[in-house]
């Protein structure tokens, strides 16, 4: 992550380099939050069915406790 002002500009070193920020910060996840799907198929006199449901929901959650 690149060290930004408050007001969003770039902090840059002597060279001109962008400058890493010293702590980490959270950017999200790439993991969606929901998927669904659904398939189907259907024959009559050949006598066919088909079907499947497929569905994902994500639910992120982290447990900190502080240890003494």
């Amino acid at each position: 992550m690149i060290d930004q002002t408050a007001d969003g500009k770039t902090i840059l070193d002597a060279s001109g380099n962008p400058v890493l920020a010293k702590e980490e910060k959270y950017l999200g996840s790439y993991q969606p939050d929901f998927l669904a799907g659904l398939n189907n198929k259907v024959s009559y006199r050949g006598f066919t069915l088909g079907f499947l449901v497929d569905w994902k929901r994500v639910v992120n959650s982290i447990l900190i406790q502080k240890l003494s």
